[in-house]
């Protein structure tokens, strides 16, 4: 099974492709290649601009947007790695994205690209990253009718699908979603759904951590007794300060 094009370059070797909207982010990044002794370095506005050009004169490294228009960065690693472009289905994809959240990340490295860095870029992270790529000797194989990383799949369920913060979010929104059932908000919801996301709450609270208790201040426990006091006095009228809990 081959490796990406890009594997056994060095950095000075090296042809990248900058596919970007941004015309400043575009100067910065050739700015910082121009540095490193990159070869050849060529900027292309919009992805479909860079795909027909790239399909005739293919580069070893496309760094690419993730927020492009008209065809965004998703569709173009896709593209690219459809086995009906053999110049272009290995060429190693690095994603440049301001907004590096679980679901761009699991969605990037699904569509088959090799890397992603969070904006704004030093040049030393991408110097590292480049260094990397060309010393990465992952095999590109054919999964699904597209040609990805081996082994990517495995790593995203275990690193972004199933992490501690990814599982938060699952936990929070399935909350959500059933407190927005109890009040009546979410009448079009599946009645399965709704059970699905009880479900996940419930499991959620089974595995929750013990928490260490606080230590107790003796001013605080005096405080305490005095409000118990004049709770009595105040004609039953009972204060608390307990704090409330809450499942993520």
């Amino acid at each position: 099974m081959p490796h990406h094009d890009a594997f056994g370059l060095s950095v000075a070797d090296l042809d990248v492709a900058i596919v970007e909207n941004s015309r400043a982010m575009q100067t910065t990044l050739r700015s910082m290649l121009a540095t490193f002794g990159v070869r050849r370095i060529r900027a292309y506005d919009t992805a479909s601009e860079a795909l027909t050009s790239m399909l005739a004169d293919p580069p070893s490294v496309v760094i690419t947007a993730w927020n492009l228009t008209p065809m965004n960065g998703e569709k173009l690693i896709r593209t690219m790695r459809d086995p009906e472009f053999p110049s272009l289905c290995h060429v190693p994809v690095i994603v440049a994205t301001a907004h590096a959240t679980l679901s761009v990340i699991d969605s990037a490295f699904s569509a088959g690209c090799n890397a992603l860095l969070a904006k704004p870029l030093s040049p030393n992270v991408l110097l590292s990253r480049l260094e990397w790529l060309v010393r990465d000797s992952c095999e590109m194989v054919e999964e699904e009718g597209r040609i990805i990383v081996s082994g990517m799949g495995d790593v995203l369920e275990s690193r972004v699908r199933n992490s501690p913060l990814a599982n938060s979010i699952k936990r929070a929104n399935a909350l959500e979603a059933v407190m927005r059932a109890d009040s009546g908000e979410a009448n079009d919801m599946e009645e399965q759904e709704v059970a699905d996301a009880a479900q996940v709450v419930e499991i959620a609270a089974k595995h929750e951590l013990p928490r260490k208790p606080a230590s107790v201040d003796p001013r605080d426990a005096r405080r305490a007794e005095v409000l118990k006091k004049r709770s009595r006095r105040w004609h039953g009228w009972k204060i608390e300060n307990s704090k409330g809990s809450t499942v993520a």
